[in-house]
C-alpha cells in the first residue's frame, strides 16, 4: 500500500481486497465500475474513507471484530451477495464491537438473501452497536427475516443511535426498518 503525507493509506479497491486489522487511516478509493473485491475489519479502531465505491461481492463490508468509523465522501454502494450476508456485515462468532458511520456522502448497503442493509450475522450476541451520523444512508434487508439496520432473524443487535442524519431503511418481510429482524433482539434506539 501507498501512504500519503498525513499517514493515511491510500488504497485502490479494484487492485484487490482490502483487510485491516489495526488503528490506521484509510482512504479507499475505486477505479473501475463494480468490484468484487471487499473490505474486511478483522481489529482495531481503524478510521476507514470509503470514496466513490461501487462493491458486489460475497460480504461487502465485514467487521468482524474492532470498532471501525466510516467516513462517507460521495456515493458509495455496498452490496453483499452471499446468502445471510448484509451489506455492512457487524461480527464473527462471539465477537463484539461497534461500528460508526459519518460523513457528508451517500451510503447505500443492500443484503444478500436473509442478510440486513446494515447488520449483525445469525448468531450474534447483543455486543454490535451501530451509530450514524451526519450521512445519507439507503439500507435494503432482503428475503424473509431480516431488519434493514439492526439483526437478523433469531439474532441479536446492540445499541442503534442515528444523529442528524437522512435514512431510508428497509426490513424484509418479518423484519423491521430500523430494530430486530424476526425473532430477534435489539438494544435501544435513539434517533435524535
Amino acid at each position: 500500500y501507498f501512504t500519503d503525507s498525513t499517514g493515511k493509506v491510500l488504497w485502490d479497491l479494484s487492485t484487490g481486497p482490502l483487510s485491516i486489522g489495526d488503528d490506521r487511516t484509510y482512504y479507499v478509493t475505486q477505479s473501475s465500475g463494480v468490484t468484487g473485491n471487499n473490505i474486511t475489519v478483522t481489529n482495531g479502531a481503524p478510521t476507514i474513507y470509503i470514496d466513490g465505491l461501487n462493491v458486489s461481492a460475497g460480504i461487502a463490508l465485514h467487521i468482524q471484530n474492532g470498532n471501525p468509523t466510516v467516513r462517507v465522501v460521495n456515493s458509495n454502494t455496498l452490496k453483499s451477495t452471499d446468502y445471510g450476508a448484509s451489506g455492512i456485515q457487524l461480527g464473527n462468532d462471539w465477537t463484539s464491537g461497534s461500528i460508526k458511520i459519518v460523513g457528508s456522502g451517500k451510503l447505500t448497503a443492500i443484503g444478500g438473501n436473509l442478510g440486513c442493509g446494515i447488520g449483525t450475522i445469525y448468531s450474534a450476541t447483543s455486543g454490535w452497536h451501530i451509530n450514524i451520523e451526519d450521512c445519507t444512508v439507503i439500507a435494503q434487508a432482503n428475503g424473509s427475516d431480516p431488519a434493514g439496520i439492526g439483526s437478523r432473524g433469531c439474532a441479536s443487535c446492540g445499541n442503534i443511535t442515528i444523529k442528524n442524519a437522512w435514512i431510508t431503511s428497509t426490513g424484509a418481510t418479518g423484519g423491521a426498518g430500523i430494530g430486530s429482524g424476526k425473532g430477534g433482539k435489539c438494544g435501544n434506539i435513539t434517533i435524535t
